[in-house]
């Protein structure tokens, strides 16, 4: 199912609630993070209010899948995450990087699904992988209980990594 990745919606939101903390104290904000969230000024209601409904239409999809499973399960990010150092000699790929760990978490938060990421293994390199699980909204219950049961059926979250040494 496909999510849109248009932030008119959260951009209008974001500006509205941070806008007096913003006009009184706008040097507590990081510059991108100011600017990111001042994008909001120039939505128009209108664009808001279409954004909106496109939202829901988006949640009563999502709904529908739930009507035929309990829950889903997802790795948590699809790729392992980039090495400090690489994000530091290329600070351009900070933010597309970003994008692509947040595609499988990003749906679940617009759609206001509860999730839950759970221990399943490690990468090659000695990294930990999660589990993404994804329940129905007002189904935390059934989402913590089959979290468990997966916890129960595996030993996964007694591991820990193996600590590098720098």
């Amino acid at each position: 199912m496909e999510v849109s990745t248009d932030r008119t919606l959260a951009s209008a939101e974001a500006y509205a609630y941070h806008e007096p903390f913003m006009s009184a104290s706008p040097e507590l904000y990081q510059p991108a993070t100011l600017a990111r969230i001042q994008s909001g000024a120039t939505i128009s209601a209108s664009d808001a209010l279409a954004a909106s409904r496109e939202l829901q239409s988006s949640r009563n999809d999502i709904q529908k899948v739930f009507e035929e499973v309990d829950v889903l399960l997802t790795p948590t990010v699809p790729i392992p995450p980039p090495a400090i150092a690489d994000l530091q000699s290329h600070p351009e790929d900070l933010r597309p990087q970003e994008l692509l760990m947040l595609r499988n978490t990003r749906p679940f938060n617009v759609w206001g699904i509860p999730t839950i990421s759970i221990p399943c293994g490690f990468t090659k390199d000695g990294l930990p992988i999660g589990l993404q699980l994804a329940a129905a909204p007002w189904r935390g219950v059934a989402l913590l209980q089959a979290a468990q049961a997966y916890e129960q059926a595996t030993d996964w979250h007694n591991k820990r990594p193996v600590l590098m040494k720098f």
